[in-house]
């Protein structure tokens, strides 16, 4: 793996089972926790990191050759919503 800055970009290079073993520590973290529990940890919303998870494993395994999806920050009201109080 290796990972370049330039012009305000990062620029990561990875073989195909670097990128699945990646892909594979992101998905088992999803899997650990909710969705109202991973937006508390990582301000994500865990749909767009789902999908993330699944481009990056189709580059991976070959079933596509490239991808561009944005991973907007969570919206809090959306995923972790108000529960009522007892």
């Amino acid at each position: 793996m290796r990972v370049n800055a330039s012009a305000g970009q990062i620029i990561i290079t990875v073989d195909s089972e670097e990128l699945m073993r990646v892909a594979c520590v992101m998905a088992e973290s999803l899997s650990m926790l909710s969705r109202p529990e991973f937006y508390i940890r990582t301000g994500c919303a865990k749909p767009n990191v789902e999908e993330l998870v699944q481009c990056l494993q189709d580059v991976a395994d070959g079933t596509a050759t490239g991808f561009e999806l944005d991973v907007p920050a969570g919206v809090e009201v959306v995923e972790n919503p108000p529960r009522p109080r007892r």
